[in-house]
């Protein structure tokens, strides 16, 4: 799963750098949209996973890599802050 998430981040780090060297700006728009998507996904899970901590934890690491990756470094650490209180060693 590692290699595959490094592959698509790959990927969709030379789509944005592409979209921004053209100034595409329906393809930066669309990207915006699907990183939404995908965090509102990622919320929706944590708040099915609350009878499991672990789970729960994994789910808010991952919000935190996708803030990351937008470079929203205060809710990165919030969610890392909420996952690591959940779970310690994850």
């Amino acid at each position: 799963t590692t290699n595959i998430q490094a592959s698509e981040e790959t990927n969709r780090n030379k789509i944005v750098d592409e979209a921004i060297k053209k100034n595409d700006r329906k393809a930066i728009y669309d990207l915006v949209e699907k990183m939404t998507d995908k965090i509102s996904a990622l919320e929706t899970n944590t708040s099915s996973t609350s009878e499991n901590p672990p789970k729960k934890a994994e789910v808010l690491k991952e919000l935190g890599n996708e803030a990351y990756k937008r470079k929203d470094f205060a809710n990165a650490h919030k969610y890392y802050d909420q996952a690591t209180s959940l779970d310690p060693n994850n």
